[in-house]
């Protein structure tokens, strides 16, 4: 071992770090930990009550665990609901704050999930990402999380769920026996930077892309990204403008419970209250993917997409050659 790497090894451990050195004696980059798929997607909602229906009632899923804080009048007031979906992804809803930035916008944030929540925030910061100083533990939940965020704009919390975290402490439990769908397969959100989103992704947090697909052959509207250590995706919703309405925000920014049989969804709904101002559609079959779908919105727009998990035929439809939505560029 030569003098100057005893010398770097030796302030390195004099500072508190942990020296990850090649065998040149060169400093080595971070490595990436596992990221094994979507922990959960939180909303924000205009009517908290009439989401709450909708997420428990007539989707009918478990409030798993509310969140309270003191309330101006000296009351306590539920700030977060928790939907549980399986033992490893929830659905949060929270009441929209009107003094946030772009409320039309409902989408407050999904989750990532990781085993090592500290390697990865050490990661992206050697990828030149903004993170926090250190991992946080949830004041009322216990795991283990930080937030980054995408070349747009989109807030990603990184999870890990600890042994003592509630979510550990829950599993098994709060499940219902038949579920409309037990899995999330995947998250759509609006992207109007897509070079930098594929950028970020791909090579950062290791995405690989599946398909391509869009509104017509020549257009590609819709960009369908898999994570690294798991088969559940994110779609990058694309779209050529920053200034979208909130039907428009509603329909790109979704997630998707995965289902065997959508006529068994639309028959269960049909028995269910759907609560006032809500929607949901006749089931139809992707044009790209030939998988039979059935969307439904809370009063928000915000759209919730059951879709099987194979297609109709047997057949699906090449990944698209067509020219990618992309923000117009500057004359």
């Amino acid at each position: 071992m030569n003098i100057l790497r005893i010398v770097f090894i030796f302030f390195a451990i004099l500072l508190g770090a942990t020296p990850f050195v090649t065998g040149q004696g060169r400093p080595e980059s971070p490595k990436r930990p596992k990221m094994s798929g979507l922990a959960h997607v939180a909303f924000a909602t205009d009517d908290f009550a009439n989401s709450r229906k909708y997420f428990n009632e007539y989707l009918g899923y478990a409030e798993v665990y509310e969140l309270k804080r003191p309330g101006e009048k000296g009351d306590t007031i539920v700030w977060m609901t928790a939907y549980k979906v399986n033992d490893d992804q929830v659905i949060e809803l929270y009441p929209e704050n009107p003094n946030r930035k772009n409320n039309d916008n409902k989408l407050m944030h999904i989750a990532f999930l990781t085993d090592d929540a500290e390697a990865m925030r050490l990661y992206l910061a050697s990828k030149g990402c903004k993170v926090p100083a250190q991992v946080n533990k949830g004041k009322y939940i216990d795991n283990l999380q930080f937030f980054v965020y995408d070349p747009n704009g989109i807030a990603i919390e990184i999870v890990q769920y600890p042994g003592e975290g509630l979510t550990n402490r829950l599993r098994g439990k709060n499940l219902l026996s038949t579920p409309l769908s037990s899995k999330i397969s995947h998250v759509g959100f609006s992207c109007y930077d897509v070079d930098k989103a594929l950028d970020f992704y791909l090579n950062v947090l290791g995405f690989t892309e599946l398909w391509r697909h869009g509104p017509t052959p020549e257009k590609v509207g819709w960009v369908h990204l898999k994570f690294p250590d798991s088969d559940q995706t994110i779609e990058l919703m694309l779209s050529e403008s920053e200034k979208l309405s909130k039907l428009q925000l509603g329909g790109q920014n979704h997630f998707c419970l995965e289902v065997k049989d959508i006529k068994v969804v639309q028959t269960e709904l049909a028995k269910r209250v759907l609560p006032q101002g809500c929607t949901v559609n006749a089931p139809t079959i992707g044009r790209n993917d030939h998988k039979r779908q059935l969307n439904t919105r809370n009063i928000d727009g915000t759209r919730v997409e059951f879709m099987e998990d194979h297609s109709w035929d047997g057949a699906t439809q090449p990944s698209s050659t067509g020219r990618l939505m992309r923000k117009p560029k500057k004359q």
